[in-house]
């Protein structure tokens, strides 16, 4: 098991890996006048819309709204663009792996940690919106730190499993890309839970990142444990996937290079 995490993770190629991240930074921002800024631009201009139509305009009862909808949109604008971007990584790198020997993993993950860095570097912001809203640092806050790997390791996981079916079927990018769209508003990013009618609730239980959004939240706004049945739903369904993509590594990545 040591072993195979060591590999998917890319611990063995931590220098190709991190060449990786630096040119995905240097041709991320290539060319750009603000550069590094607009990963905080894109989802603070989100966080303007949403915070006009559903505190202004539709006025929904949730105290510090600014702060509700800072540490939503931050985490999900990082998990929907990475898997969009991972989404391609492999098709992307195919002369590389056609003709140099190197895990296939190390293509999604540049990107997961490419963008997991730019998150990073946005908690300055949050920080800086709970405090404006009056909310009071406190010890609690540090459980915001596992929610956040295991967001990391969601997002990779998953990134990878769709990077391979890309690899496959070419339309995975746009069922994935409609998919996307329904699952933001099925995620507690915009609302609260109680707000949704009873007989609808269950969908929060069967989604995976219903977990991350609440605890995340719940540690650093409300400072306080977050419900366990929701942190084994997300722990379940990351470990699942982790186990699903780590097969596809072992036993399928051969032949995905062959399809490249």
């Amino acid at each position: 098991m040591v072993a195979a995490i060591n590999q998917f993770f890319c611990f063995h190629r931590k220098n190709l890996l991190m060449n990786l991240v630096m040119r995905n930074f240097k041709i991320k921002y290539r060319g750009s006048v603000l550069g590094y800024l607009w990963t905080l631009v894109i989802p603070l201009s989100q966080v303007v819309v949403f915070y006009f139509v559903y505190q202004v305009v539709l006025k929904i009862p949730i105290p510090n709204y600014l702060a509700f909808i800072v540490t939503g949109i931050m985490p999900w604008v990082f998990f929907a663009s990475t898997v969009n971007e991972s989404l391609e990584s492999l098709v992307a790198g195919q002369n590389l792996l056609s003709h140099v020997p190197m895990p296939i993993q190390v293509f999604p993950a540049a990107t997961v940690l490419t963008n997991f860095f730019n998150l990073l570097l946005a908690f300055p912001i949050i920080f800086g919106v709970l405090l404006w809203s009056g909310i009071t640092p406190s010890f609690t806050m540090i459980l915001a730190v596992p929610y956040l790997v295991g967001l990391f390791l969601f997002t990779y996981c998953l990134s990878f499993i769709l990077a391979c079916l890309f690899v496959l079927f070419r339309d995975v990018k746009y069922i994935f890309s409609i998919f996307l769209n329904l699952w933001m508003y099925a995620t507690p990013v915009l609302y609260t839970i109680d707000l949704v009618p009873d007989k609808f609730r269950w969908i929060f239980f069967v989604n995976p990142l219903t977990g991350f959004f609440v605890g995340f939240r719940d540690a650093l706004i409300n400072q306080r444990p977050t419900d366990p049945s929701l942190i084994i739903s997300f722990v379940a369904w990351t470990a699942g996937l982790f186990l699903i993509a780590n097969f596809v590594r072992s036993h399928l990545s051969a032949k995905l290079v062959e399809r490249l």
